[in-house]
C-alpha cells in the first residue's frame, strides 16, 4: 500500500470545520462531503448485523476520505451500492479531522478546480490500496500477510519501528483474513526468531530487513 498526501490540503482545510474524535467513534459519511485526516488512524470498513467488522482500507494524516456518494447523484448508483451499504469510516485512534459539508465540498471544487487532482489521487490511491489488499489475502500465506502489515503500518519512533497499538492482533486478523490464533502463532514465531517484541500493547520490528525477506518469499517462516 502507499499513502499519498494531497498537494491542495490547506485548501480542504480552510473550507472545513476542525473537530477531534476518541478512537472508535463512526463518522457519519452521510452528512459529511469530505473528510481530511489531520492526525491518528482511520479506517474504511463493513460492519454486519451481528456486530461482526472487516477493514478494508486504512487511512493516514493528509488523507481524503468520505466523498464518493456526493461528487456523484444517488440516481446513478444501482440500488444496492454505498447508500444501502453497511460501509463505515471509524476513528481507530484518537483523530483531529477537518470536515466539509456537501455545500463547503462544492464551494471548494468551483473556486479551486486544482483541487479535484486530490480527489482524483484519493480514489486511485484508494483503489490501488484495495486491490493490494485484496491480492495479499487471495494469493499469500500468513507469515507474508502479517509480515506484510507490520512492514507497511510501523511508524518510525525515536530510533524504533512500533506499530501502533490500534493493530491489535484481532484488527490484523480481520484485515488479513486470517484466523486470530493463526496470527497469534504467527507472531510468537517471530518473536521468537528475534524479528520482534512486544513491550506492553506495542509491538517493535527489531529485525525490519528480515520481516521485508519473509514477505519477498526470501525467508520461509515456520508457526
Amino acid at each position: 500500500m502507499f499513502w499519498r498526501k494531497g498537494n491542495y490540503l490547506e485548501l480542504f482545510r480552510k473550507a472545513g470545520k476542525k473537530k477531534e474524535f476518541p478512537a472508535g467513534h463512526e463518522l457519519d459519511i452521510t452528512r459529511y462531503s469530505a473528510v481530511v485526516l489531520e492526525s491518528g488512524i482511520c479506517s474504511l470498513g463493513t460492519v454486519t448485523p451481528d456486530g461482526d467488522e472487516r477493514a478494508f482500507l486504512y487511512f493516514k494524516k493528509g488523507n481524503i476520505m468520505g466523498f464518493i456518494r456526493h461528487l456523484l447523484p444517488e440516481s446513478e448508483f444501482p440500488e444496492s451500492h454505498i447508500y444501502k451499504s453497511r460501509i463505515r469510516i471509524r476513528t481507530m485512534t484518537d483523530a483531529t479531522l477537518y470536515i466539509l459539508d456537501r455545500r463547503a465540498l462544492r464551494q471548494l471544487l468551483e473556486e479551486h478546480p486544482e483541487t479535484y487532482a486530490d480527489i482524483t489521487g484519493a480514489l486511485a490511491q484508494n483503489m490501488s490500496n484495495m486491490l493490494e489488499h485484496a491480492s495479499l489475502f487471495t494469493c499469500e500465506n500468513a507469515p507474508v500477510r502479517i509480515c506484510a502489515m507490520l512492514v507497511e503500518f510501523s511508524e518510525y519512533r525515536e530510533g524504533r519501528w512500533i506499530l501502533p497499538q490500534c493493530f491489535t492482533q484481532n484488527e490484523m486478523a480481520n484485515f488479513l483474513s486470517l484466523h486470530k490464533i493463526t496470527v497469534a502463532k504467527v507472531i510468537k514465531a517471530l518473536r521468537q526468531e528475534g524479528f520482534i517484541d512486544r513491550s506492553r500493547r506495542n509491538i517493535e520490528l527489531l529485525d525490519k530487513a528480515s520481516l521485508e525477506m519473509v514477505v519477498q518469499r526470501e525467508l520461509s517462516l515456520r508457526y
